[in-house]
């Protein structure tokens, strides 16, 4: 399929992970535009393999992902390189167990691969449904079809396969099901990226195609994890910051810290302040702010508050300024989700009955 300029340079800046301001990604599109005539979608690849070759040992900038820089540069292309020759006889023996050969079944065709995993995954479904699931299996179905959010899938120990797919700016994610291939092939790649620095999406690209893989040259691990206890879940967000090369710039790491900034909500927001803790304290120690914000509460609030030594350096001069000071606390730190049990929160069983 033939594409404008523009549209073919960003799917090539995504797919090669140097952005499509990058100059070398600009460099390999108008090469490709000018020897062929054409951008045909299916040379996307190889394109990205070009411009990620003439982008090495040369400085460039930030290339992020969700959390990702895999961005190329004379460590990581290394390191890339040796890994990949190490992980051949792992790639060799999927291949062998999966197609029957050692060698890739799409050899540097990303597109035919991920158009073959959304296929044999529709077969593998339709096949066990044929054939009766055990309940197990049946429930796993069903949170595939109705889209059950991946905290779910996580508690329940099944993830889908990660897979590449070039028209697509982010990584994609087909459902597997019990002895078939695709199970085997996410197991197999969740379990080798768990341990290296590639992305699961990458390895499944690399045993299907033979394509180059690269690592991630730093990572960002976001968790949005809860404790179950009678009647209610305990919140638990993390952020893990992981780095596989030596290279990472300041500047680098300083996006990073945005990003981290920005998964915890506090992106262009002031820091709570000791006072302003000692402010929520005394509305928590009277029950928590009222549903209906009666006058009565937030004037006790107002009174007692007059009497803490703190108040000199935060006065209020009426309930509303308690009321209205408690709100755009709420609003900065989300306070309710903290104080108030299951805020915002299903139970698991409202997912799956």
């Amino acid at each position: 399929m033939s594409m404008t300029p523009p549209e073919f340079r960003e799917l090539v800046g995504a797919f090669s992970n140097l952005g499509e301001d990058n100059d070398f990604v600009r460099a390999a599109v108008e090469r490709e535009a000018e020897e062929r005539r054409e951008l045909d979608q299916k040379r996307i690849q190889a394109v990205a393999e070009d411009a990620r070759r003439r982008a090495a040992g040369w400085v460039r900038a930030l290339a992020k992902e969700g959390g990702e820089t895999r961005g190329l540069s004379p460590d990581a292309a290394f390191i890339s390189m040796a890994l990949a020759k190490r992980l051949k006889p792992w790639a060799e023996e999927l291949r062998e167990e999966g197609f029957g050969k050692p060698c890739a079944p799409f050899p540097k065709d990303p597109m035919a691969a991920a158009e073959w995993i959304e296929m044999q995954s529709k077969k593998d479904r339709e096949q066990s449904l044929r054939q009766g699931v055990s309940m197990p299996d049946t429930q796993e179905v069903r949170e595939w079809l109705a889209g059950i959010p991946d905290w779910v899938a996580r508690i329940e120990g099944k993830r889908p396969l990660e897979y590449i797919r070039p028209d697509v700016e982010y990584r994609q994610r087909a459902w597997t099901y019990p002895g078939t291939f695709l199970d085997r092939l996410q197991e197999e790649t969740d379990r080798v990226a768990e341990k290296t620095a590639f992305r699961p999406e990458v390895l499944t690209s690399f045993v299907l195609t033979g394509l180059q893989p690269m690592i991630s040259r730093a990572r960002i691990r976001k968790t949005h994890d809860s404790c179950r206890i009678p009647g209610d879940f305990i919140p638990c967000s993390s952020v893990t910051l992981e780095f596989y090369t030596a290279d990472i710039s300041y500047d680098e790491v300083r996006t990073l810290y945005a990003e981290i900034r920005e998964f915890f909500g506090a992106a262009d927001k002031e820091r709570l302040s000791w006072p302003e803790f000692d402010f929520i304290s005394l509305v928590d120690s009277m029950g928590g702010p009222p549903e209906d914000g009666k006058v009565r509460f937030w004037e006790e609030v107002q009174r007692r508050w007059k009497e803490m030594p703190v108040s000199r350096h935060s006065p209020l001069g009426s309930w509303r300024a308690a009321r209205n000071k408690y709100a755009r606390l709420d609003s900065r730190k989300n306070l309710r989700v903290w104080t108030i049990p299951n805020s915002g929160m299903s139970i698991l069983e409202d997912f799956i009955a």
